[in-house]
């Protein structure tokens, strides 16, 4: 019978050692098995999506687009004897979020599943169940120390004092990284672009449950006893109508009433805005929970970087435009600006439907002065971005923006945006995260910069029936009868 040793990696192994077909397998203690006849080497989803991340990292770039194309694109078979060696790339199992509360393991509240060390562990767990022989492999130190708090796993710490030709040289430090750099800039007059994240502060987001229509009836009472219909009709005199448009006094008045048509219209538009009332209080419910968020470019080389190009990708998520604040996304808790737009109809006679038969003159078109009017064609002043997507006004995946000069030390450009999440995703969570990938190319910078800015949302959950009650409320403050 052949023994097989399963053999987990971790993203560690793959960034920091040399190349798999290079490395001394044969070396290791594989559990019970000490000459296993094959070892196989899996790479699951958790570190392949780590991987994918590490892309948009500087410093590790190059390495991680190096081993994802190796995986993707070299033989599966590394070695055929003493032992037999090959490496795929696995999806299955996918443990559950429930099976990972259960053993003491924190399920994350990424969007993307397969995102933290928690879940690598649970991953090697439930092979283990199948499959015998089953390590999980690491450079890791305290990822190995907590994966062995766990039954069922047996976790192998590759430790430069134990595995030093296991691994790559040295990269250099960052601080030594960017001064190289900086050294390079100012040796060629390049631009030196940087990304960051312009929020500091926690985020929140606020998220409404249902309610069903048993649970409106209560808060359409209320309105109808804040408004009640009218159901006896005065009068009006039309003189002081016709003396606030300048006209004289008729020699005998007359009193005007209202009709039936007036009576029967009036009836059903009260209905009609008692129903509006619930269905802007549903849509607001079902409103996407939105933040704020800015992403910071900065240009701290030593010479003005030309044609800029901005792409700012959302993984998780949403983007918009933030800049205008008059354009900003309704929120769940916007209830002044939608209750302003709920007047109870007032009952007839109208005296506006009586000023309107009668005509009075317009006042003089306002007059613009010349240097007001827009100016087409006009240059951009250097360092200003603009957007070149179409409404950047509306929720979308990808924002582009463009700058024809962008001048070096200067105050980093933020760009303002509004996050939308996906209400059916966070409805039970108390957390969750996204993020924003950020792309900078330009004329003279050899290559584009990546940032990719992790985004972590505290999710605020208010109850459908609260959250009905305090529409009411405002609308009855906005629109109370004196």
């Amino acid at each position: 019978m052949t023994a097989i040793a399963h053999v987990i990696l971790d993203t560690s192994v793959l960034l920091r050692c040399r190349p798999l077909r290079e490395l001394p397998w044969q070396n290791l203690q594989y559990g019970n098995l000490v000459t296993p006849d094959e070892i196989r080497l899996l790479v699951p989803r958790p570190t392949r999506t780590e991987l994918q991340t590490k892309r948009y990292v500087r410093s590790t770039m190059k390495r991680a687009e190096r081993v994802l194309d190796g995986l993707r694109y070299e033989p599966t078979t590394l070695r055929t004897s003493e032992p037999t060696v090959s490496v795929r790339l696995t999806r299955e199992p996918q443990p559950s979020p429930e099976a990972m509360v259960a053993v003491g393991l924190d399920p994350g509240f990424g969007l993307t599943p397969g995102w933290s060390d928690d879940y690598l562990i649970m991953f090697a767990r439930t092979y283990a169940e199948s499959h015998q022989n089953v390590v999980l492999l690491t450079a890791d130190g305290p990822l190995s120390e907590h994966a062995d708090e766990h039954p069922g796993i047996t976790s192998i710490h590759l430790s430069r004092a134990h595995y030093e030709d296991w691994f790559l040289p040295d990269e250099p430090h960052p601080l030594q990284q960017r001064v190289a750099a900086l050294e390079a800039a100012l040796k060629d007059r390049v631009p030196l672009v940087s990304v960051s994240s312009g929020n500091d502060e926690e985020l929140t987001a606020a998220c409404v449950g249902g309610l069903t229509a048993d649970e409106w009836g209560p808060q359409r009472r209320r309105l109808e006893a804040a408004f009640p219909e009218v159901t006896s009709f005065g009068f009006i005199n039309p003189d002081s109508i016709l003396l606030a448009a300048g006209h004289d006094i008729p020699s005998s008045p007359q009193l005007i009433s209202a009709t039936l048509e007036d009576m029967a219209t009036y009836k059903s538009t009260h209905s009609d805005w008692l129903k509006s009332c619930e269905s802007e209080t549903a849509v607001l419910r079902r409103t996407r929970p939105c933040i704020r968020f800015a992403v910071c470019i900065e240009n701290t080389g030593t010479a003005y970087a030309k044609t800029v190009e901005v792409t700012i990708d959302a993984h998780g998520c949403l983007l918009m435009d933030g800049s205008d604040e008059s354009l900003a996304p309704l929120s769940p808790l916007d209830f002044d600006e939608v209750a302003s737009h709920l007047a109870p109809p007032e009952a007839p006679p109208l005296s506006s439907g009586l000023l309107k038969q009668i005509s009075v003159p317009k006042g003089p078109e306002p007059f613009l002065e010349p240097d007001l009017l827009a100016r087409p064609g006009r240059e951009r002043p250097p360092g200003q971005f603009e957007y070149t997507t179409d409404e950047p006004c509306s929720f979308q995946e990808k924002l582009s923006l463009d700058c024809p000069l962008w001048p070096h030390g200067r105050e980093p450009v933020e760009i303002p945006l509004w996050i939308a999440l996906e209400r059916e995703l966070v409805a039970t969570k108390a957390q969750t995260h996204c993020a924003v990938s950020v792309r900078v190319e330009a004329e003279n910078i050899p290559e584009p910069v990546h940032g990719r800015l992790p985004v972590k949302i505290a999710i605020r959950h208010e109850s459908g029936v609260e959250h009905a009650r305090r529409m009411v409320d405002t609308i009855i403050k906005h629109h109370a009868r004196k």
